[in-house]
């Protein structure tokens, strides 16, 4: 839908639900400053009184699923999620806009080798001017870390996804490698290679406990 060139937010075609079913809006600006949702929500976001519930930002979004949707990326450390591509928001009529569905997860989880998102360190997402600005509100922060309390102690529970999702892939990873012979081999853009399915398993459960564990302190120092 969008993506970021330049430090400058741009937005493809955008499709709206309404009554009568789904209308394309050709290249939907969300920088105009016209008189839309589009261009109001952008335009709030800049002026002085954002955070101001009935002029800001706060008028014109779901902020519920601005945190989600900026969470689970940030978690995650997904590559396109600082908007380079695959970037989706919805809207209904008469509704705040809201961030989603989420998307492109090929590139997160350290599954990179040519950006910072590799590491489990650091900020990612954080730093796209959107949520920079968003930031910048104590309210807005305090959502963002009540809500990752939640993804941390829930922490044990996506592990046990992790090995529970990894033993039904057992025979069609294994199926999978002796028609493409992958394992052991370098494909675009892993950052690390190993040998068998399960070190794979493991380093992703490695990365994702050092992400949390980063993300928790770093949290706690805003």
């Amino acid at each position: 839908m969008g993506g970021d060139q330049g430090g400058e937010v741009w937005i493809d075609d955008v499709s709206v639900l309404t009554a009568d079913g789904i209308e394309l809006v050709a290249n939907g600006d969300f920088q105009s400053g016209e008189a839309s949702w589009e261009g109001g929500a952008a335009t709030a976001a800049n002026i002085a009184s954002y955070a101001n519930g009935t002029e800001g930002y706060a008028e014109y979004i779901d902020i519920d699923s601005f945190v989600d949707w900026y969470l689970i990326s940030e978690i995650t450390k997904n590559v396109d999620s600082m908007f380079f591509s695959s970037m989706f928001l919805n809207v209904m009529p008469g509704e705040k806009i809201k961030m989603g569905p989420l998307w492109d997860f090929d590139l997160s989880f350290g599954n990179v080798d040519y950006a910072d998102s590799r590491y489990a360190e650091g900020w990612w997402v954080k730093y796209h001017p959107w949520y920079e600005r968003l930031f910048q509100d104590p309210d807005f922060v305090a959502k963002v870390k009540v809500r990752f309390a939640y993804f941390k102690d829930n922490q044990d529970f996506i592990l046990d996804k992790i090995d529970a999702y990894a033993e039904q892939l057992q025979w069609a990873q294994q199926e999978n490698n002796d028609k493409w012979q992958t394992l052991g081999m370098y494909v675009w853009p892993n950052p690390v290679v190993f040998n068998t399915y399960q070190e794979e398993v493991d380093h992703m459960k490695s990365w994702y406990i050092d992400r949390m564990d980063w993300l928790e302190a770093a949290f706690d120092d805003l």
